[in-house]
């Protein structure tokens, strides 16, 4: 399993131990003081280690009870036994802080080693146990599995919400080659990334029970803002690897995707719906110019969509963010599919260019196309290019990636999120 797919199943686990996070103390036991009440006083130390596995199993993953002998556990026994060994060695406070600053993949891969029975020597689970840091590990995850409903940001002082109309449709100049609700949004979101916040708001998300079209109008925003605004070449592992971060919203960028999706936004990286962009139909061409020969995006998303498809909730999740037919209007949004040039005016002033268009429909090509062209700049200064779209407006403030080689909206570090390495 490579990383970016263990990342997205860490971020799938997260999902789906949500969804029964409010019922966890009476399902795993007083699992949060983990003080082995329950435990018999005659019992010896691997039968305490092997009941406290089977509890932190029903927590997070049952499979762990019967994966001793798998390849995964041996490499995990490899990589992590001397990191835990010195960490439930570590003072009491020490051990606390040091948990408490530790990746949550890392926690994750601590905890799952104490899951499976006869993967820690004794001695060391025990000691795992006894010191209080298989507590201070569950105390990491249920947090961080709250933490995914976490809407503490600021409310917005006032809001343009778009037409409740699903075929509400931005201004008729706009050139926009689509229609009805994968429209809906477009211009507030580029409003949004442009820094009108406090002005714009992105259609509402739509109960469990909508009928597709609503939820097109929810989810269209943020495929567009994952493929070509932050231009990820893998949104499930962008998103996996956003809320394994704890759903950082340093960038601004990242603010907007918790505000409007959160947890939501990973149903729909991982849709079916979603990784079928990249090979549909006329926008094959488009896929190829996209993923940069990229071939792993589908495996990448199985498991996570294994993971968070074995509650009802996560079945649930899966369903609404996925059967939206985005394929095609994402491509006819982002790309030039029909062969029609799409006139544009380029301004030059030093490291700042801007880039305007005369419809939106195939714009991140253009940006492509034209940000090749611009003759390189010799002072120290980023470039920074300004893309304008008639009807529209400004879609975005765009750099170049050293590293991928694409043009990105917000910091370079949100951009690298969903990229792997070929």
């Amino acid at each position: 399993m490579t990383t970016a797919q263990r990342e997205v199943e860490i971020a799938s686990k997260l999902i789906r131990l949500d969804a029964k996070r409010r019922n966890v103390l009476t399902v795993c036991g007083d699992v949060l003081r983990w003080d082995f009440k329950w435990a018999d006083p005659d019992d010896d130390s691997q039968t305490i280690l092997n009941l406290a596995a089977r509890k932190i199993a029903d927590l997070w993953d049952r499979s762990l009870v019967s994966a001793r002998n798998s390849p995964a556990t041996s490499r995990r026994i490899a990589d992590y036994l001397p990191g835990i060994s010195r960490l439930a060695a570590r003072p009491s406070s020490e051990m606390k802080e040091e948990v408490a600053a530790l990746p949550l993949c890392q926690v994750v891969e601590y905890m799952e080693l104490l899951a499976t029975p006869t993967a820690l020597p004794s001695e060391v689970g025990e000691l795992t146990i006894k010191s209080g840091l298989a507590r201070l590990l569950i105390v990491r995850i249920v947090a961080a599995a709250a933490s995914l409903d976490d809407y503490s940001a600021s409310p917005l002082p006032f809001s343009i919400r778009p037409n409740a109309d699903v075929d509400w449709h931005p201004a008729l100049a706009a050139g926009i080659n689509d229609q009805g609700p994968w429209v809906t949004g477009v211009a507030q979101l580029h409003s949004c990334l442009a820094g009108w916040d406090a002005a714009w708001t992105l259609p509402p998300r739509p109960p469990f029970d909508a009928d597709v079209l609503r939820r097109c109008a929810y989810f269209a925003p943020l495929s567009l803002l994952m493929f070509g605004c932050l231009s990820w070449i893998n949104p499930a592992v962008g998103i996996a690897r956003w809320i394994n971060l704890g759903m950082p919203v340093d960038d601004p960028v990242l603010g907007l995707i918790k505000r409007q999706w959160g947890k939501w936004a990973l149903a729909h990286a991982l849709g079916v719906d979603t990784h079928s962009f990249w090979t549909y139909g006329s926008g094959d061409r488009l896929a190829r110019g996209l993923t940069e020969g990229q071939t792993n995006l589908e495996e990448t998303a199985r498991a996570g969509r294994s993971f968070i498809a074995s509650s009802e909730y996560g079945r649930q999740q899966l369903k609404f963010a996925d059967e939206l037919h985005m394929q095609t209007h994402v491509h006819s949004q982002l790309g030039n599919l029909n062969g029609e040039e799409v006139g544009r005016t380029v301004l030059v002033n030093g490291a700042d260019a801007v880039i305007i268009l005369d419809k939106y429909s195939g714009w991140w090509e253009a940006l492509r196309e034209e940000g090749r062209n611009l003759t390189p700049i010799r002072t120290e200064r980023e470039r920074v290019v300004h893309v304008l779209s008639r009807g529209v407006g400004l879609l975005g403030e765009f750099r170049l990636s050293a590293t991928t080689g694409r043009w990105h909206v917000g910091s370079h570090k949100t951009h690298l999120l969903g990229w792997t390495e070929s």
